[in-house]
């Protein structure tokens, strides 16, 4: 929170470097800053280019910016396709001409020393395919033989647990081994390096391979192992009983322990589980030191992304103003 209002100040005060406005100038995504009475604070080069775009004038006034949006009236070949609300803000999609699809976020910012609005722009254009393409997969796998899709899943879980309970016992005992090699580097005060580390996603990877473990015991181990480094883990809702969407919050939480310990020097890890739309959803952040610049998706990352893809679902990191890690699995 500190490190938020420290953002939020430089931001309406300024940084005399202009390095927030030449940052926001370098995102993909398109943001604006206004008070109550509309004036706007600051306008990254991508927030002004798209009210051109939609409404051929320059971007004035906040307020008269966000209701034009949600009024739908644009220029020719533009239109709203939807308009909802949560939590998290108030959302507005809008389709361009060429087919192009941005999401406006419309959201109040509240801190001790600063109160105003924030409008976030992302191109969803890839997400919203993909939600289509999943939504006609899902209704011809319905239209398959019952009989024939349980077969086929019984004899792929049968294989599954036939060739993954043999590394049942050597996973035991290889954490173990981890544990104590961690702890010794920790009592001599010693750096635990990166082969330790990835010893750490191995391990914890193997440990719930081919084993029906609930949501609570694998959360109960994701916190165990966080404690054993010095770190902890804080959730809010419940993690998914089982299935691939347990599995792969697991191993992405593993994934943004390690991570945030090695890059951002933090000890705390934010998990927030939910269950809305048919999508089990986890956002992940962390009280460490904000990125420096975008986060590019390594090795961990990008192993996340292939499993949450695999299992028909989304992955979406952030790099401001904190990294945030949001995961969509399909209930």
């Amino acid at each position: 929170m500190r490190e938020k209002r420290f953002f939020f100040k430089k931001l309406i005060f300024g940084s005399g470097d202009g390095l927030i406005r030449e940052g926001l100038d370098s995102l993909p995504s398109g943001i604006v800053f206004y008070n109550r009475k509309g004036t706007v604070i600051l306008a990254n080069d991508k927030m002004t280019e798209l009210c051109y775009e939609l409404f051929e004038k320059p971007l004035q006034n906040g307020n008269v910016f966000w209701d034009r949006l949600k009024s739908g009236k644009y220029s020719p070949g533009i239109r709203k396709l939807r308009m909802s609300e949560n939590e998290n803000g108030t959302f507005v999609t809008i389709r361009f001409m060429d087919g192009r699809e941005w999401q406006f976020v419309n959201r109040k910012i509240e801190t001790e020393e600063i109160s105003c609005t924030e409008i976030m722009a992302d191109d969803v254009t890839r997400v919203n395919r993909m939600n289509d393409e999943l939504s006609r997969e899902n209704e011809r796998l319905l239209r398959m033989n019952e009989r024939t899709r349980a077969y086929s899943l019984n004899v792929r879980e049968y294989a599954r647990t036939e060739e993954l309970l043999s590394q049942k016992m050597r996973a035991h005992d290889e954490l173990g081994r981890l544990l104590l090699e961690t702890k010794n580097l920790m009592q001599k005060d010693e750096p635990i390096t990166d082969e330790i580390w990835n010893k750490w996603n191995i391990s914890a990877e193997e440990m719930i391979r081919g084993k029906d473990e609930s949501g609570r015991d694998l959360l109960r181990l994701l916190k165990e192992m966080a404690d054993s480094v010095g770190a902890e883990i804080i959730t809010e809702g419940d993690m998914p009983e089982s299935g691939a969407a347990a599995r792969i919050f697991f191993n992405a939480g593993c994934e943004c322990m390690t991570n945030m310990i090695k890059h951002a020097h933090a000890r705390t890890l934010f998990v927030r589980f939910e269950e809305r739309d048919g999508y089990y959803t986890a956002r992940y952040e962390n009280d460490g030191e904000p990125p420096t610049q975008t986060v590019t998706e390594g090795g961990g990352l990008s192993m996340t992304r292939k499993k949450v893809e695999e299992a028909g679902g989304l992955m979406e990191v952030r790099s401001t103003p904190v990294f945030t890690l949001v995961l969509s699995i399909p209930a």
